[in-house]
């Protein structure tokens, strides 16, 4: 099926990229265009072509999903909701209750919740009574699918007006269900060979917090919404959703919430920002011992931020992480030219030159000086803004580059205008004593000049080879990556006997939450996030974060630790791992990954291998596989490729088919039906839902080779 969308897909005009995927139970296609591209009409061109292939794929194909990627489709909030009373049906409380709730909050574009499939009409099939009645199963899932529907019969004419006419033989409630006649012949009704039931469908997989059952949802915001209030009006509503009567037991764990992410981004650079200030004011203060003068140059921050504000306002931008940190790197920047023309100012005012003329000849002097070291400044930033490929790239660095140059431009204005007439106003011309630092620094700078100077080819030959020398601590500098960094959850993906029953598959999971929580206080575990089906299975740790402190606690904390002052009271991320993969017992045929599938996760090397065969590529997979384990530090090698189950193929005998006279859709349809189960139209609730009506056997997910 994924064959013909990828055929359907190169129709379509500027196609770059198809990367297609296919496995049990689904497929998807990725498509990349070229620059330039209007994808408005290449959106329409690709829903016409995936229309024309519709006809070729099979009935049970409802709908081809067209999505059109925009980041702000990236759920902006991933939660989960923590159900700890007794709900006959939580998939209808989250629908009636949550849901519209978080839609109404203003901003939220979309609700996407999974782990919980709603109440279904179930008719379970006894095996033993349809092998005894003589039921063919297909037949009675299409007679069941005929008599429930309604379809529009045209119009009639009465007493001058058209009255429209429609046969109703839509199911009014489960009775008429179980009484629907499948052999007309023997008078056999449903109810005969099946149990009639609305409940919840019987679970072929788990998704838990902290051993307890959950539901995950994802909040998704519009368009121009703003991140930071969409974020805070889902937390003010899900606050008030806990003391809603009709949710009592009910809790919710964020585990992503970019919305704290930006405002805690936001403050870390702003109270970085006001730190770098400060610093540049000692340090000024420290050389020139002045408070007039280094008051003077200071005025050339404040002024040039509010330039630089003044103008991001005006072209529509707003105060985030990239312009924040563009202003917080012109922060060093702004007061070089301040310092150049005062220093000049300062220095003719000592020589005894009026305060008038000293301001203007001082800043004159320089001027061309500092405006040349300024442009130059400025012209690094503008290769990196204009000269990238990478729209994304570009569109970063403008937000981080022109507050930069707004803010250099800015300061040299200021230097040049209002630094001068601060420095005439301000200003004296009374000589300060320099530090004895700074003087032995100036005696020994200048002694260590005159040799060189005197001895110019020694001093080249020196400087080589302090260049060269420069490879040693290069070499023997340590690599590291995000794993020795403060990790706040670690993924452990784990990889079962697809044979086995979800009960099997639960007791392993028990083993590993057990194994976790054992260690709790050493691994400094928050909580966990469970979730398996009967082949595979996921464990995600999420850690206890360390509370927001500032810069100077984080460095006393680092060397107390370092010197021994102070021990850890948990493991590292490495250790944590280390300990995880000698403790877990893995039984034969489970195979674990740590963060295979995080994204963030710089330690991972990805090896895609391309070509016309699947099998060869298989096999040249497992030969990379098993050199790439030779590898000393890799924790793990392993293939992406869905490995595949067992299959029992059953191979229709045609001769035998046409001797008979059997349709072999009536065969397919019978172990289809039967071993899969099949959903028959929709039934409405007195609640006015419209659920789905499922036939299965009664004992769907214990049928064996015999039963076939």
């Amino acid at each position: 099926m994924v064959h013909l969308l990828e055929e359907a897909i190169a129709q379509v005009p500027r196609v770059k990229t198809i990367r297609s995927n296919a496995y049990n139970g689904g497929g998807n296609a990725q498509v990349e265009f070229l620059k330039g591209t209007d994808l408005q009409l290449a959106f329409a061109d690709m829903k016409d072509r995936l229309d024309r292939v519709m006809p070729e794929l099979p009935d049970e194909i409802e709908q081809l999903w067209i999505r059109r990627w925009d980041q702000n489709d990236i759920p902006i909030m991933d939660c989960a909701i923590i159900l700890e009373g007794d709900y006959a049906d939580p998939r209808l409380i989250i629908d009636t209750y949550l849901e519209p709730a978080l839609r109404r909050v203003d901003g939220v574009v979309n609700i996407e919740i999974w782990g919980s499939r709603s109440k279904q009409v179930l008719i379970e099939l006894d095996q033993g009574k349809v092998r005894g009645h003589g039921v063919n199963v297909f037949e009675a899932v299409n007679s069941l699918r005929d008599q429930n529907l309604t379809v529009p019969g045209g119009w009639v004419i009465e007493g001058g007006k058209k009255i429209y006419v429609r046969s109703v033989g839509r199911y009014q409630n489960l009775e008429e269900i179980a009484n629907t006649v499948i052999d007309s012949e023997h008078q056999l009704q449903l109810d005969d060979i099946a149990e009639v039931s609305y409940k919840r469908p019987k679970q072929d997989w788990v998704n838990r917090i902290d051993r307890k059952e959950s539901l995950g949802f994802g909040v998704t915001k519009a368009s121009g919404a703003n991140v930071v209030q969409v974020a805070q009006g889902v937390e003010q509503v899900m606050e008030e959703l806990k003391a809603h009567p009709k949710l009592e037991g009910l809790d919710f764990r964020m585990f992503w919430n970019q919305g704290e992410q930006v405002t805690n981004s936001v403050y870390n650079l702003q109270n970085s920002g006001l730190w770098g200030g400060l610093f540049a004011v000692i340090v000024l203060f420290f050389f020139l011992r002045a408070v007039r003068i280094t008051l003077i140059i200071t005025l050339a921050i404040p002024l040039s931020i509010l330039a630089t504000i003044t103008a991001l306002y005006f072209m529509g931008w707003s105060l985030n992480m990239a312009t924040m940190m563009g202003l917080m790197l012109s922060l060093g920047l702004v007061v070089d030219n301040a310092i150049v023309i005062v220093e000049n100012i300062y220095r003719k005012r000592q020589a005894g030159v009026p305060a008038r003329e000293a301001s203007v000849d001082g800043a004159g002097e320089v001027g061309l000086a500092v405006t040349m070291a300024t442009l130059t400044t400025v012209v690094v930033f503008l290769p990196l803004i204009l000269m990238s490929d990478e729209p994304e790239f570009s569109f970063w660095m403008l937000r981080i580059g022109l507050p930069v140059i707004v803010g250099l431009v800015a300061s040299l204005l200021i230097a040049l205008i209002f630094i001068p007439l601060a420095a005439l106003k301000l200003a004296t011309s009374k000589e300060k004593a320099e530090p004895g630092m700074i003087v032995w620094f100036r005696k020994r700078y200048l002694r260590s000049l005159g040799w060189v100077l005197r001895n110019r080819l020694d001093a080249f030959v020196i400087a080589l080879v302090v260049f060269a020398s420069i490879q040693i601590p290069l070499e023997g500098m340590k690599r590291t990556d995000k794993q020795e960094r403060n990790q706040t959850r670690m993924d452990l993906a784990f990889e079962m006997p697809s044979g086995q029953s979800l009960e099997q598959a639960e007791k392993f999971m028990n083993a590993v939450e057990d194994t976790v929580m054992s260690r709790k206080v050493d691994y400094n575990v928050d909580m966990l996030r469970t979730s398996f089906r009967r082949g595979s299975g996921r464990v995600t740790i999420f850690f206890v974060e360390a509370d927001d402190i500032e810069w100077y606690q984080v460095a006393w904390d680092d060397f107390s630790t370092g010197v021994g002052l102070r021990e850890t009271v948990f493991l590292d991320y490495m250790a944590v791992e280390k300990d995880l993969r000698e403790r877990l017992y893995l039984l034969p045929g489970i195979t674990l990954r740590v963060n295979w599938e995080n994204s963030e996760q710089d330690a991972r090397v990805s090896v895609s291998l391309y070509g016309e065969d699947t099998q060869v590529l298989v096999r040249l997979a497992e030969e990379v596989e098993r050199r790439l384990e030779s590898i000393p530090g890799l924790l793990s090698v392993n293939t992406d490729m869905d490995r595949g189950s067992t299959e029992l193929q059953v191979r229709l005998d045609r001769d035998q088919v046409q001797r008979y006279g059997i349709d072999p859709r009536v065969i397919s349809g019978n172990i289809a039906y039967a071993l899969r189960g099949t959903n028959v139209n929709k039934f409405h609730t007195d609640d006015g839902r419209e659920v789905d009506i499922r036939v299965q056997l009664a004992s769907y997910d214990r049928q064996n080779l015999q039963d076939l």
